[in-house]
């Protein structure tokens, strides 16, 4: 996966509180991403691209992120995109990178056990599981010449889940939202 310039991951995680995290989210290892992501009922949309994130959200979302009215910002926001610092949006969740260094580390503990796949989007796969502390990973991994994982699976453990894995090294046109498009947000919270 360390050829990887771009990549989409959909899925979904249960939480250790009981909430679902859904993620669709687009991202390259230029720091771009794109994406959606809903905490059990609560969703953002979000953009990242040339040092700045946007964000816009729903009532709940903001909410839960800032412990009070959350139509009262999205008043204040008037159907535009909060813009802040990317360090200051979704961070290492747009860094492709990182999330390789990640796989990486993750996977230096175990030898996987190595087994046939099943078929995903009609492609084999080879499935690599691991087994640590009550949690069984499961990465199913193309079995052609570029094998990039195609599906993660993790069973039992705090946080199950399934992430699918597409549109490798694909060209994402991201594009920063206008400035009538877009308010700083920072600003917005000081009025």
């Amino acid at each position: 996966m360390q050829s990887l310039t771009s990549v989409t991951m959909k899925g979904e995680i249960n939480q250790s509180d009981g909430s679902v995290m859904e993620i669709d989210l687009s991202m390259s290892t230029d720091g771009e991403c794109r994406g959606t992501i809903v905490f059990d009922g609560a969703g953002v949309r979000f953009i990242q691209v040339d040092g700045s994130a946007y964000m816009q959200a729903d009532d709940a979302f903001w909410s839960e992120q800032s412990g009070g009215d959350g139509a009262a910002i999205n008043d204040l926001l008037a159907d535009r995109w909060a813009r802040m610092p990317s360090e200051q949006g979704m961070g290492e969740m747009c860094d492709l990178n990182a999330f390789l260094e990640d796989l990486d580390e993750d996977g230096d503990d175990k030898e996987p056990q190595v087994s046939e796949g099943e078929k995903i989007d009609g492609k084999a796969t080879v499935k690599l599981t691991t087994v640590e502390n009550d949690e069984t990973t499961n990465a199913y991994i193309a079995d052609y010449d570029d094998a990039y994982i195609l599906r993660m699976v993790k069973e039992d453990g705090d946080e199950p889940g399934q992430i699918d894995f597409t549109d490798f090294n694909k060209k994402f046109d991201i594009k920063a939202p206008s400035e009538d498009e877009s308010v700083d947000f920072e600003a917005l919270q000081q009025q």
